[in-house]
């Protein structure tokens, strides 16, 4: 049995953000739709958030999914909130010393409400830094993001395994040309007991640098390992689309899968997996539909992995809109994007769009 996050409408009309106990994401939809449930959402996907670090408490839950889609100062905002019992002595004390003139008060209330505020600081502090580690990563800025990453590490955050440490240091390493280095430190989890786990993150650092084929390889691999998982034929149905003109076998390994029995995320890859294939058949119209929908729905994440994701849409949608006949469109959507479709190493879809 498997923990998982969800967000639905309660049979009482409220939303709920707590958890499940299910063998797959279909169960999980399964149950909650039995108990009354609509709206519902899977989110075990949503990057920092996997693990649940074997708490069953609803507002840890909920705590982790409103924190996918938060800022940094939101985050903030939010731990406040939820520890208002850390800084609602001092600020009391400060309130009545004002009130009363009684100094010793104002400086004990102050005094308080500074240790609150590094308290609820050091307890954000884990989610910041890995955010800034993944913005870096987004941003090609790997120098930045081992800095943050040692940060990270300092922190010693409770819900991050080593063999994810390790993997964000070796995508790291191997954005600044040093991905023998990056290798030779990840690789030392393959004896780990989750062989997914493994090569899900060692693809990731084949793609930091854009060594597609073996990427690809290797999601081959997980896919076999995974026992053909509906996680494991999107994430190479989706890498064939976009790296590859195999279209066909990404149609096969995409073809069956209901969106119910997919996370929100992966729900969101399938729309984009089947909007690249009606793409790639001439159907620009409902590929620029679905390109459309979904990249509305994925900006409601806070991410910047998801951020990326958003401007490869949108390159995307720059192709249709030219095959289209719409070439200012084009060209428009284009400029913007195709600097960072440079930087991902997304040479496929610069190919396509300049042969259009």
């Amino acid at each position: 049995m498997k923990k998982y996050l969800y967000e639905a409408i309660g049979p009482d009309g409220r939303v709920t953000k707590a958890t499940v106990a299910a063998l797959s994401v279909a169960e999980a939809h399964a149950q909650l739709t039995r108990s009354g449930h609509t709206g519902i959402r899977i989110r075990n996907d949503d990057l920092l958030h996997a693990d649940l670090r074997g708490s069953d408490d609803p507002k840890i839950a909920a705590a982790m999914i409103d924190s996918a889609y938060s800022s940094l100062a939101l985050m903030m905002v939010k731990a406040s909130l939820r520890g208002w019992i850390t800084w609602l002595p001092g600020l009391l004390a400060l309130i009545a010393g004002l009130w009363f003139a009684l100094s010793f008060l104002v400086w004990t209330g102050a005094a308080l409400l500074l240790l609150a505020i590094v308290l609820i600081f050091m307890a954000s502090l884990p989610a910041a830094a890995y955010q800034q580690v993944l913005l870096a990563r987004a941003n090609r800025s790997f120098a930045r993001g081992l800095w943050w990453l040692g940060i990270l590490r300092m922190a010693k955050p409770a819900g991050i395994s080593a063999m994810m440490l390790d993997a964000e240091q070796a995508k790291l390493l191997a954005g600044l040309g040093r991905i023998d280095e990056g290798l030779a430190l990840f690789t030392g989890h393959a004896g780990d007991a989750d062989l997914v786990a493994y090569l899900t993150q060692l693809q990731a650092i084949h793609d930091t640098v854009g060594e597609r084929a073996k990427q690809i390889d290797i999601q081959r691999q997980l896919l076999v390992v995974s026992g053909n998982s509906i996680e494991a034929r999107l994430d190479l149905a989706w890498s064939l689309m976009r790296y590859t003109r195999d279209y066909d076998d990404a149609r096969r390994l995409s073809a069956g899968i209901e969106p119910n029995a997919c996370s929100a995320l992966y729900a969101a890859g399938l729309r984009v997996v089947r909007a690249l294939l009606l793409q790639v058949d001439g159907k620009h119209d409902a590929a620029l539909a679905q390109f459309e929908s979904v990249y509305a729905e994925l900006r409601r994440y806070n991410s910047p992995l998801i951020d990326f994701t958003c401007r490869e849409l949108r390159a995307y949608m720059a192709l249709s809109f030219k095959a289209s006949g719409r070439i200012a469109e084009a060209e428009a959507l284009w400029q913007q994007e195709m600097p960072h479709m440079c930087a991902h190493h997304c040479d496929m879809l610069i190919a396509r769009y300049d042969g259009i």
